[in-house]
């Protein structure tokens, strides 16, 4: 009786260790920006760009506009990756 119980012990041991070690792995691993994305993140003749540590934000130059759009990035994505696809709209 008493090894079954410790067999169960074990058994539960080494779930919650797998469980703790996934879960670490998946925290871990999320989409960074790479070369092109930070590069749209430097202002050019068509937008400006405000990095602060909450928001980014594209300023078009050349066109007054009175609309704006707000682009919350997905889960478990770096905000900056998609930094290339807002700088296009910006550019427009």
């Amino acid at each position: 009786m008493r090894s079954k119980k410790k067999l169960i012990l074990i058994i539960i041991l080494s779930i919650l260790l797998i469980a703790i070690l996934a879960f670490g792995i998946y925290v871990s691993d999320y989409y960074t920006a790479d070369n092109q994305a930070l590069a749209a993140l430097r202002p050019t003749e068509n937008y400006d760009v405000i990095n602060t540590e909450s928001s980014i934000t594209f300023t078009p130059t050349e066109k007054e506009s009175s609309i704006g759009i707000i682009f919350y990035p997905g889960g478990k994505v770096e905000a900056e990756a998609y930094s290339r696809l807002i700088s296009q709209l910006a550019g427009i």
